[in-house]
């Protein structure tokens, strides 16, 4: 059972049907099948607590019981939020997101035209069969493995990149069996100062596609971490819009997502900002560099206006799996 989706489910008051009473905790227990003797009240009020807190529950008089009493209503309650797992995400945190989505966020291996390796992350969003990426992770390189749910490589039906060179993004389409029974990200507008996970795959001396999950501060070298988001500007270099991140992010997270404390994808990681008057150092703070959803949104949909401003990107699935994008 998702006892928080429950708990919202249960204190949603329907004004326009027939849920319009205000109920306590002591009628939930009651909902709730053998609640009475099993239902961890603690656990109950808690969520109810960061519920009230998030704005997805208001509390109501007390009726009776100075515990068992507590009455709720929730203003709005969704089943694609719902079925989404979102109310999960809001009532243990941001860890739940990693637990319930870290199957969607790939690694991306690729040999370069110098036969060296890299890697970056991908990311399905919006379906089993669309991943995103940063265009520069896939662009011009000999080799590129993506391993699908069998653990082998994928071969790609299409790749769309923005007709605007300065946009960092790709989007590939796969086969609808390569990632089969894995939830997809979906996708919203960001808010300044909104709590934002960053997930991806550092290059690490001795290991291979490894997924950094950790949940750290600024100072940390870890590549999958959390942030803020501190601002929203054009970048001085391309006339783009980018969010600016103050989690300390690296590498091989170019191309994957910035994730909302609600599980939603707000932005795509591209790269990390260079220090003041030295562009080829690193920024020491590790402030990272995301394009924002509403870039990249109408570039999945196709509805750019008069016309999607996309083209296709060349390449050539290779024999045994894996594919390319240097053909000559």
């Amino acid at each position: 059972m998702n006892l928080a989706t429950e708990i919202l489910r249960f204190f949603y008051l329907d004004l326009d049907g027939n849920q319009q009473k205000l109920k306590t905790i002591e009628d939930f227990s009651k909902y709730i099948p053998d609640g009475g003797e099993t239902l961890d009240v603690k656990e109950v009020l808690r969520i109810c607590s960061v519920f009230e807190h998030q704005g997805y529950l208001m509390q109501g008089p007390v009726l009776g019981h100075p515990i068992l009493g507590k009455s709720y209503c929730a203003p709005n309650f969704e089943e694609r939020r719902s079925t989404y797992g979102e109310y999960e995400f809001i009532a243990h945190g941001i860890s739940k997101v990693r637990e319930h989505l870290m199957g969607s966020v790939r690694p991306v291996v690729v040999t370069k035209t110098n036969g060296d390796d890299d890697i970056g992350t991908c990311f399905l969003l919006g379906n089993s069969h669309t991943l995103v990426t940063a265009r520069h992770v896939i662009e011009n390189m000999r080799r590129i493995e993506i391993l699908g749910n069998d653990d082998k490589p994928i071969h790609v039906i299409n790749i769309s990149i923005p007709e605007n060179d300065n946009l960092d993004i790709a989007i590939l389409l796969v086969s609808n069996r390569a990632f089969e029974g894995t939830q997809p990200f979906r996708y919203e507008n960001h808010k300044i100062l909104d709590e934002v996970l960053c997930i991806g795959y550092p290059p690490i001396p001795g290991f291979s596609d490894i997924q950094i999950s950790d949940i750290t501060n600024i100072n940390s070298s870890v590549k999958s971490s959390r942030g803020r988001i501190v601002s929203m500007s054009s970048s001085y270099l391309d006339g783009q819009e980018y969010i600016l991140l103050n989690a300390r992010v690296k590498g091989g997270n170019s191309g994957g997502p910035v994730i909302n404390s609600r599980g939603y994808v707000v932005g795509v990681l591209v790269q990390t900002s260079l220090a003041s008057g030295e562009n080829s150092k690193l920024d020491e703070l590790g402030y990272g560099i995301a394009v924002p959803k509403e870039s990249f949104f109408q570039l999945i949909k196709g509805e750019n206006n008069p016309s999607p401003k996309i083209k296709d990107m060349p390449f050539k699935n290779i024999d045994g799996g894996g594919f390319k994008t240097k053909l000559v």
